[in-house]
Protein backbone atom coordinates (compact mmCIF):
# COMPACT_ATOMS: atom_id res chain seq x y z
CA UNK A 1 0.00 0.00 0.00
CA UNK A 2 3.13 2.36 -0.12
CA UNK A 3 3.67 2.45 -3.28
CA UNK A 4 1.25 5.49 -4.01
CA UNK A 5 2.79 7.20 -1.09
CA UNK A 6 6.27 9.90 -2.00
CA UNK A 7 9.41 9.33 -0.52
CA UNK A 8 9.43 12.25 1.74
CA UNK A 9 5.79 10.88 2.59
CA UNK A 10 6.72 7.92 4.33
CA UNK A 11 9.41 9.38 5.78
CA UNK A 12 7.27 11.98 7.78
CA UNK A 13 4.41 9.23 8.83
CA UNK A 14 7.72 6.48 9.43
CA UNK A 15 8.70 9.39 12.03
CA UNK A 16 5.33 8.73 13.25
CA UNK A 17 4.65 5.27 12.91
CA UNK A 18 6.92 3.10 13.51
CA UNK A 19 5.71 0.08 12.43
CA UNK A 20 4.78 2.08 9.00
CA UNK A 21 6.04 -0.97 7.08
CA UNK A 22 2.98 -2.96 8.49
CA UNK A 23 0.37 -0.03 8.19
CA UNK A 24 -2.46 0.50 5.06
CA UNK A 25 -1.60 3.73 3.99
CA UNK A 26 -4.48 5.14 1.72
CA UNK A 27 -4.74 8.14 -0.27
CA UNK A 28 -7.84 10.23 -1.43
CA UNK A 29 -8.14 13.72 -2.72
CA UNK A 30 -9.49 16.38 -1.21
CA UNK A 31 -11.22 19.31 -2.38
CA UNK A 32 -13.32 22.42 -0.76
CA UNK A 33 -15.68 24.98 -2.19
CA UNK A 34 -13.62 27.44 0.70
CA UNK A 35 -10.43 26.84 -1.34
CA UNK A 36 -9.57 30.06 -2.91
CA UNK A 37 -6.21 28.35 -4.46
CA UNK A 38 -5.27 25.25 -6.43
CA UNK A 39 -2.27 23.94 -4.58
CA UNK A 40 -2.85 20.18 -4.09
CA UNK A 41 -4.74 18.52 -1.01
CA UNK A 42 -5.29 15.31 -0.23
CA UNK A 43 -6.33 13.10 2.74
CA UNK A 44 -4.37 10.27 3.89
CA UNK A 45 -4.99 7.31 6.14
CA UNK A 46 -2.83 4.74 8.03
CA UNK A 47 -4.34 2.16 9.32
CA UNK A 48 -1.94 0.48 11.71
CA UNK A 49 -1.60 -3.04 12.96
CA UNK A 50 -3.17 -3.14 15.31
CA UNK A 51 -6.78 -1.41 13.74
CA UNK A 52 -5.82 2.28 14.97
CA UNK A 53 -6.33 4.37 12.17
CA UNK A 54 -5.08 8.48 12.07
CA UNK A 55 -6.10 10.61 9.20
CA UNK A 56 -3.82 13.55 7.73
CA UNK A 57 -4.21 16.09 5.49
CA UNK A 58 -1.29 16.17 2.97
CA UNK A 59 -0.41 19.29 1.08
CA UNK A 60 1.91 20.13 -1.60
CA UNK A 61 3.48 23.58 -2.39
CA UNK A 62 6.14 24.92 -5.30
CA UNK A 63 7.33 28.20 -5.74
CA UNK A 64 4.73 30.34 -8.15
CA UNK A 65 2.81 27.16 -7.92
CA UNK A 66 -0.46 28.36 -8.44
CA UNK A 67 -2.43 31.73 -9.50
CA UNK A 68 -2.21 32.90 -5.61
CA UNK A 69 1.53 32.00 -5.39
CA UNK A 70 2.14 33.89 -8.58
CA UNK A 71 0.20 36.89 -7.92
CA UNK A 72 2.33 37.31 -4.94
CA UNK A 73 5.42 36.52 -6.04
CA UNK A 74 6.10 33.21 -4.01
CA UNK A 75 9.00 32.40 -4.97
CA UNK A 76 10.22 30.23 -1.88
CA UNK A 77 7.25 28.24 -1.44
CA UNK A 78 6.32 30.17 1.48
CA UNK A 79 3.75 28.25 3.36
CA UNK A 80 6.90 25.28 3.63
CA UNK A 81 9.26 28.31 4.88
CA UNK A 82 7.29 29.52 7.35
CA UNK A 83 6.34 26.23 8.70
CA UNK A 84 9.82 24.83 8.35
CA UNK A 85 11.49 28.66 9.31
CA UNK A 86 10.09 27.68 13.07
CA UNK A 87 7.43 30.96 12.85
CA UNK A 88 4.47 28.63 13.85
CA UNK A 89 6.39 27.42 16.91
CA UNK A 90 6.02 30.94 18.05
CA UNK A 91 2.36 30.91 18.35
CA UNK A 92 1.13 32.92 21.13
CA UNK A 93 -1.06 30.91 23.65
CA UNK A 94 -4.90 30.76 22.01
CA UNK A 95 -3.65 30.81 18.36
CA UNK A 96 -2.47 26.93 17.01
CA UNK A 97 -1.55 25.63 13.46
CA UNK A 98 -2.58 22.16 12.14
CA UNK A 99 0.88 21.67 10.69
CA UNK A 100 2.93 18.56 12.27
CA UNK A 101 5.92 18.12 9.99
CA UNK A 102 7.17 19.54 7.07
CA UNK A 103 9.55 17.85 4.24
CA UNK A 104 11.63 19.80 1.26
CA UNK A 105 11.37 18.10 -2.20
CA UNK A 106 12.80 18.78 -5.95
CA UNK A 107 13.31 21.64 -7.46
CA UNK A 108 12.07 23.73 -4.27
CA UNK A 109 8.37 22.03 -4.02
CA UNK A 110 7.64 20.96 -0.64
CA UNK A 111 5.41 18.61 1.73
CA UNK A 112 3.12 19.75 4.60
CA UNK A 113 1.97 17.02 6.77
CA UNK A 114 -1.35 18.85 9.11
CA UNK A 115 -3.49 17.00 11.61
CA UNK A 116 -7.03 16.24 10.26
CA UNK A 117 -9.01 19.01 12.00
CA UNK A 118 -12.18 18.21 9.98
CA UNK A 119 -14.44 17.90 13.05
CA UNK A 120 -13.40 21.27 14.12
CA UNK A 121 -13.92 23.61 11.21
CA UNK A 122 -16.30 26.40 11.36
CA UNK A 123 -20.21 26.04 9.94
CA UNK A 124 -20.28 25.71 6.10
CA UNK A 125 -21.72 28.30 3.96
CA UNK A 126 -23.68 30.89 5.16
CA UNK A 127 -23.86 29.56 8.40
CA UNK A 128 -22.88 32.10 11.06
CA UNK A 129 -20.45 32.09 13.50
CA UNK A 130 -21.32 31.83 17.24
CA UNK A 131 -20.73 34.76 19.83
CA UNK A 132 -17.84 32.28 21.36
CA UNK A 133 -16.21 31.21 17.91
CA UNK A 134 -16.36 35.29 17.11
CA UNK A 135 -14.37 35.42 20.20
CA UNK A 136 -12.02 32.93 19.26
CA UNK A 137 -11.41 34.97 15.65
CA UNK A 138 -10.86 38.17 16.89
CA UNK A 139 -8.97 37.35 20.16
CA UNK A 140 -6.78 35.10 18.16
CA UNK A 141 -6.42 37.50 16.03
CA UNK A 142 -5.42 40.31 18.22
CA UNK A 143 -2.48 37.72 19.68
CA UNK A 144 -1.11 36.88 17.02
CA UNK A 145 -0.83 40.74 15.89
CA UNK A 146 0.22 41.42 19.37
CA UNK A 147 3.09 38.72 19.35
CA UNK A 148 4.76 39.30 16.45
CA UNK A 149 4.67 43.24 16.56
CA UNK A 150 7.60 44.99 15.28
CA UNK A 151 8.66 41.69 12.88
CA UNK A 152 11.47 42.54 11.16
CA UNK A 153 12.13 43.69 7.31
CA UNK A 154 15.15 40.96 7.37
CA UNK A 155 13.59 38.19 8.94
CA UNK A 156 10.13 38.69 6.84
CA UNK A 157 12.18 38.41 3.86
CA UNK A 158 14.19 35.49 4.64
CA UNK A 159 10.91 33.31 5.31
CA UNK A 160 9.54 34.92 2.03
CA UNK A 161 6.68 36.46 3.43
CA UNK A 162 3.85 38.14 1.36
CA UNK A 163 4.49 42.15 0.54
CA UNK A 164 1.50 44.22 1.31
CA UNK A 165 1.40 45.55 -2.42
CA UNK A 166 1.39 42.14 -3.94
CA UNK A 167 -0.85 41.00 -1.67
CA UNK A 168 -3.27 44.35 -1.68
CA UNK A 169 -3.75 43.90 -5.57
CA UNK A 170 -4.64 40.13 -5.92
CA UNK A 171 -8.06 40.67 -7.17
CA UNK A 172 -6.92 43.56 -9.37
CA UNK A 173 -7.50 43.76 -13.02
CA UNK A 174 -3.37 43.14 -13.40
CA UNK A 175 -3.58 40.24 -11.46
CA UNK A 176 -6.56 38.94 -13.70
CA UNK A 177 -4.53 39.50 -17.17
CA UNK A 178 -1.49 38.02 -16.44
CA UNK A 179 -3.16 35.20 -14.52
CA UNK A 180 -4.75 34.57 -18.26
CA UNK A 181 -1.45 33.18 -19.24
CA UNK A 182 -1.67 30.59 -16.85
CA UNK A 183 -4.75 29.56 -15.80
CA UNK A 184 -7.35 27.58 -18.27
CA UNK A 185 -10.46 29.94 -19.63
CA UNK A 186 -13.32 29.77 -16.95
CA UNK A 187 -11.06 30.21 -14.39
CA UNK A 188 -12.61 32.29 -11.35
CA UNK A 189 -9.97 34.62 -11.12
CA UNK A 190 -11.09 35.84 -14.68
CA UNK A 191 -14.53 37.41 -13.12
CA UNK A 192 -12.58 40.04 -11.40
CA UNK A 193 -11.43 42.55 -14.24
CA UNK A 194 -15.15 42.75 -15.11
CA UNK A 195 -15.90 43.39 -11.57
CA UNK A 196 -13.79 46.57 -11.14
CA UNK A 197 -15.55 47.43 -14.73
CA UNK A 198 -18.96 47.65 -12.74
CA UNK A 199 -17.27 49.15 -9.61
CA UNK A 200 -16.06 52.28 -11.87
CA UNK A 201 -19.59 52.59 -13.15
CA UNK A 202 -21.36 51.95 -9.99
CA UNK A 203 -19.01 54.17 -7.39
CA UNK A 204 -16.86 56.92 -9.84
CA UNK A 205 -15.91 58.63 -6.63
CA UNK A 206 -14.09 55.66 -4.85
CA UNK A 207 -13.36 54.87 -7.92
CA UNK A 208 -11.20 57.71 -8.27
CA UNK A 209 -9.41 56.49 -5.04
CA UNK A 210 -8.81 53.26 -6.02
CA UNK A 211 -7.72 52.85 -9.54
CA UNK A 212 -4.62 54.87 -9.15
CA UNK A 213 -3.67 51.74 -6.41
CA UNK A 214 -5.08 49.24 -8.62
CA UNK A 215 -2.17 50.66 -10.74
CA UNK A 216 0.59 50.81 -7.99
CA UNK A 217 -0.44 50.81 -4.44
CA UNK A 218 3.06 52.62 -3.44
CA UNK A 219 1.39 55.19 -1.89
CA UNK A 220 -0.49 53.26 0.84
CA UNK A 221 2.14 50.92 1.16
CA UNK A 222 4.24 53.76 2.42
CA UNK A 223 1.61 55.05 4.48
CA UNK A 224 1.21 51.62 6.11
CA UNK A 225 4.90 51.72 6.81
CA UNK A 226 3.97 54.14 9.87
CA UNK A 227 1.68 52.03 11.56
CA UNK A 228 3.13 48.79 13.46
CA UNK A 229 4.15 45.65 11.64
CA UNK A 230 3.44 41.78 12.43
CA UNK A 231 3.26 38.93 10.86
CA UNK A 232 -0.47 38.63 9.09
CA UNK A 233 -1.95 35.63 8.58
CA UNK A 234 -3.60 37.42 5.53
CA UNK A 235 -6.50 35.05 4.96
CA UNK A 236 -8.55 35.00 8.01
CA UNK A 237 -11.44 33.49 6.58
CA UNK A 238 -14.01 30.91 8.03
CA UNK A 239 -12.45 27.90 5.44
CA UNK A 240 -9.42 28.77 7.64
CA UNK A 241 -10.65 27.93 10.98
CA UNK A 242 -11.07 25.14 13.41
CA UNK A 243 -12.28 26.04 16.78
CA UNK A 244 -10.58 23.39 19.54
CA UNK A 245 -12.46 24.35 22.55
CA UNK A 246 -11.58 20.80 24.16
CA UNK A 247 -8.26 22.05 25.60
CA UNK A 248 -7.22 25.23 27.70
CA UNK A 249 -6.72 27.51 26.49
CA UNK A 250 -8.94 27.35 23.73
CA UNK A 251 -7.58 27.60 20.22
CA UNK A 252 -8.09 28.90 17.32
CA UNK A 253 -6.43 26.96 14.60
CA UNK A 254 -5.40 29.00 11.62
CA UNK A 255 -5.02 26.15 8.18
CA UNK A 256 -3.09 28.02 5.47
CA UNK A 257 -0.34 29.97 5.39
CA UNK A 258 0.30 30.37 1.90
CA UNK A 259 -0.38 33.97 2.13
CA UNK A 260 1.71 34.84 5.38
CA UNK A 261 2.72 38.50 4.93
CA UNK A 262 4.34 41.64 7.29
CA UNK A 263 2.11 44.48 7.66
CA UNK A 264 -0.37 46.53 10.38
CA UNK A 265 -3.40 43.94 11.78
CA UNK A 266 -6.11 45.88 11.09
CA UNK A 267 -5.01 45.23 7.06
CA UNK A 268 -4.75 41.43 8.12
CA UNK A 269 -8.16 41.62 9.77
CA UNK A 270 -10.10 43.66 6.83
CA UNK A 271 -9.90 40.76 4.79
CA UNK A 272 -11.66 38.66 7.19
CA UNK A 273 -14.27 41.31 8.21
CA UNK A 274 -14.83 41.27 3.81
CA UNK A 275 -14.78 37.68 3.82
CA UNK A 276 -16.87 36.24 6.22
CA UNK A 277 -19.54 39.38 5.92
CA UNK A 278 -22.35 36.35 5.50
CA UNK A 279 -21.42 34.37 8.75
CA UNK A 280 -21.21 37.47 11.11
CA UNK A 281 -24.30 37.21 13.00
CA UNK A 282 -23.81 41.13 14.67
CA UNK A 283 -21.87 42.79 11.69
CA UNK A 284 -18.59 44.04 11.12
CA UNK A 285 -18.31 46.67 13.85
CA UNK A 286 -19.00 43.61 16.63
CA UNK A 287 -15.94 41.51 15.41
CA UNK A 288 -14.02 44.75 14.83
CA UNK A 289 -15.04 45.92 18.43
CA UNK A 290 -14.00 42.66 19.71
CA UNK A 291 -10.54 42.64 18.01
CA UNK A 292 -9.73 46.18 19.16
CA UNK A 293 -10.86 45.35 22.76
CA UNK A 294 -8.43 42.69 22.93
CA UNK A 295 -5.42 44.12 21.68
CA UNK A 296 -6.21 46.99 24.54
CA UNK A 297 -6.16 44.58 26.49
CA UNK A 298 -3.00 42.88 25.24
CA UNK A 299 -1.41 46.24 25.98
CA UNK A 300 1.12 45.61 22.98
CA UNK A 301 -0.53 47.89 19.95
CA UNK A 302 -2.26 51.21 20.18
CA UNK A 303 -6.30 50.14 20.09
CA UNK A 304 -6.97 54.01 20.87
CA UNK A 305 -6.34 57.56 20.13
CA UNK A 306 -4.63 58.59 16.47
CA UNK A 307 -2.31 56.16 15.34
CA UNK A 308 -5.72 53.44 15.80
CA UNK A 309 -7.32 55.56 14.04
CA UNK A 310 -4.68 55.79 11.24
CA UNK A 311 -3.89 52.03 11.27
CA UNK A 312 -7.96 51.62 10.88
CA UNK A 313 -8.43 53.81 8.19
CA UNK A 314 -5.24 52.77 6.18
CA UNK A 315 -6.26 48.72 6.69
CA UNK A 316 -9.93 49.25 5.50
CA UNK A 317 -8.20 51.33 2.54
CA UNK A 318 -6.38 48.14 1.86
CA UNK A 319 -9.47 45.85 2.52
CA UNK A 320 -11.60 48.06 -0.32
CA UNK A 321 -8.81 46.85 -3.04
CA UNK A 322 -9.46 43.26 -2.41
CA UNK A 323 -13.26 43.59 -1.48
CA UNK A 324 -15.06 46.09 -4.17
CA UNK A 325 -14.68 43.73 -6.83
CA UNK A 326 -15.24 40.46 -4.59
CA UNK A 327 -18.82 41.68 -3.68
CA UNK A 328 -20.06 42.56 -6.99
CA UNK A 329 -21.31 39.32 -8.04
CA UNK A 330 -23.70 39.20 -5.70
CA UNK A 331 -25.90 41.88 -6.69
CA UNK A 332 -26.96 39.81 -9.82
CA UNK A 333 -27.94 37.20 -6.91
CA UNK A 334 -31.20 35.82 -7.29
CA UNK A 335 -31.56 36.15 -3.83
CA UNK A 336 -33.20 39.36 -2.71
CA UNK A 337 -31.33 38.95 0.79
CA UNK A 338 -27.94 38.65 -0.67
CA UNK A 339 -28.22 41.37 -3.01
CA UNK A 340 -28.87 43.76 -0.38
CA UNK A 341 -26.48 42.33 1.72
CA UNK A 342 -23.67 43.07 -1.19
CA UNK A 343 -25.17 45.95 -1.83
CA UNK A 344 -24.73 47.17 1.40
CA UNK A 345 -20.67 45.86 2.05
CA UNK A 346 -20.41 47.64 -1.26
CA UNK A 347 -21.30 50.94 0.91
CA UNK A 348 -19.16 50.00 3.17
CA UNK A 349 -16.37 49.41 1.33
CA UNK A 350 -16.26 52.07 -1.17
CA UNK A 351 -16.93 54.97 1.99
CA UNK A 352 -13.51 52.84 3.43
CA UNK A 353 -11.83 53.66 0.25
CA UNK A 354 -12.98 57.71 0.62
CA UNK A 355 -11.96 57.78 3.93
CA UNK A 356 -8.66 56.15 3.95
CA UNK A 357 -7.38 57.98 0.55
CA UNK A 358 -7.52 60.87 2.65
CA UNK A 359 -5.02 59.95 3.81
CA UNK A 360 -2.63 59.02 0.95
Amino acid sequence: MHTSSAPELLELLGARHPDLAHAVIKHAPLTSVEQFGDAPLERVSVRAADGLTTRYIVKRVAPLGDWLARATRDELAREYQVCAGGLLDELPPGVGSAVLATAPGANGQALLLLRDVSALLAPPGDLPFTDAQLDLIACGAARLHSAFAGLSAVRAATLGLNAPGDWMLMLSPATTRREAAYSPPGHFSEMFAPAWERVATLYPDAWRVLAPLLDDPAPLVAALDGCVQTLAHADLKAGNFAFDVGNEPRQLILLDWALAGRWPGVLDLAWCLSVNAAKLPHGRADLLERYRSERERLGVLPASGAAWEQELALGLLGGALLSCALKIPGLDSPDPVIRDRERAELEFWTSAALAGGQLL
